[in-house]
């Protein structure tokens, strides 16, 4: 099986971690996702194990939090290189998937600046419009989610990129 030195630590490509001292680093697993902690330069640092494992045999900028580091068969505990590929933030979180699972459409985002009559560079709005509650409730979504919408945060492409 192929593997890769990373600061002493030997990565193999089904993502298990050899130590320091030759014993298998312990991975944890949180939010679907399988975490270990490494010793580097004498600090301890969190790693997610996917994206340690793609950058050992794929090297990229792992500081970078614009690019992330996903999985082919969706599954995260899945960490296998043959599983793995690296993709920009922006495209995930607009790709087919991202489309599925939200809950307001493009249509409805435009409607909704159009229902909300609220008064520009004031937190009042016309009293015959709808609130941010009120349009809220209607989409089945937060308030604040709706004052994004309107402010055009949300949706945006510049939005999802961190800084």
């Amino acid at each position: 099986m192929k593997h890769v030195d990373f600061h002493g630590y030997t990565i193999y490509e089904d993502g298990t971690i050899i130590g320091l001292y030759g014993k298998e680093v312990k991975q944890r697993i949180r939010d679907n996702r399988s975490e270990v902690r490494l010793y580097i330069d004498n600090k301890r640092k969190n790693y997610t194990t996917s994206r340690l494992v793609y950058h050992a045999f794929y090297p990229f900028d792992i500081d970078d939090k614009n690019l992330c580091v996903s999985y082919k068969d969706d599954n995260g505990l899945n960490i296998h290189l043959d599983n793995l590929y690296l993709a920009h933030r922006k495209d995930l979180i607009q790709g087919d998937k991202h489309v599925a699972r939200a809950k307001i459409t493009d249509e409805q985002a435009e409607e909704i600046r159009t229902l909300y009559k609220g008064k520009t560079g004031n937190n009042q709005f016309d009293k015959t419009g709808q609130s941010l509650q009120d349009l809220a409730n209607m989409y089945g979504v937060s308030r604040s989610n709706i004052a994004m919408i309107i402010k055009k945060r949300s949706r945006n492409e510049d939005s999802y990129k961190l800084k």
